[in-house]
């Protein structure tokens, strides 16, 4: 249980993980939360049946390899790529407490691609 101290506790630092709970699930991504260390993170693996398809796990690592590169505020931290034995494995990233707005998909004719509009801190594909 979390302490009100301002220094860390025992229980508060533990590198096991905890209260994994399905946040949702995406076309081949499912969003977890989880507590490590006293704090929520989020918890992006492959969806079951995506997980042994190569292809899939190497868009994943790509992903990981180009988030751990980034540091801006206005993008959440990505920290590691670990293998969990409750969700495969996954990219843990830095959990914004907010909400998560549904706005309209719209397409840039330009460039060919879908733009997503509800971007921001709070996104995650």
């Amino acid at each position: 249980m979390p302490s009100d101290s301002a220094f860390i506790s025992p229980h508060d630092f533990n590198n096991s993980w905890s209260n994994i709970t399905l946040l949702e699930e995406r076309k081949h991504n499912a969003l977890y939360t989880a507590q490590r260390y006293g704090r929520t993170f989020i918890l992006k693996a492959l969806r079951a049946e995506y997980a042994h398809i190569s292809e899939y796990r190497l868009a994943q690592e790509k992903e990981f390899r180009l988030g751990i590169s980034l540091s801006h505020p206005n993008i959440a931290a990505t920290y590691s790529l670990e293998e969990l034995p409750e969700i495969g494995r996954c990219i843990v990233e830095e959990y914004i407490d907010g909400q998560i707005e549904e706005l309209p998909y719209a397409t840039d004719d330009a460039i060919g691609r879908s733009i997503d509009y509800s971007a921001g801190r709070n996104r995650y594909i």
